[in-house]
């Protein structure tokens, strides 16, 4: 979570704002401490989210467990004159 943040901050955004999330997991055993270290970036009573989490075969390097896919808001940017919707 936090390399996602640290990715969104450089354009106005950060974590709190997403908006959508697909975790991939290499073991399905990994889920309890995934969701709780899930759970200390979203509580579970604030609005979250929404998450999808899949069981994988790998990933791309061998050492990894977890993959996240995150879909975040942005800040309203004033575009100036001559753009349009």
């Amino acid at each position: 979570m936090q390399k996602i943040d640290t990715a969104l901050r450089p354009h106005g955004s950060s974590v709190g704002r997403c908006v959508a999330m697909t975790c991939y997991l290499v073991d399905m055993a990994d889920f309890a401490a995934f969701n709780e270290a899930y759970n200390r970036w979203f509580p579970p009573q604030v609005v979250t989210p929404t998450r999808t989490c899949v069981a994988v075969l790998a990933l791309p390097h061998p050492d990894m467990r977890v993959e996240i896919t995150a879909i975040a808001g942005l800040p309203e940017r004033d575009e100036g004159p001559g753009t349009s919707d």
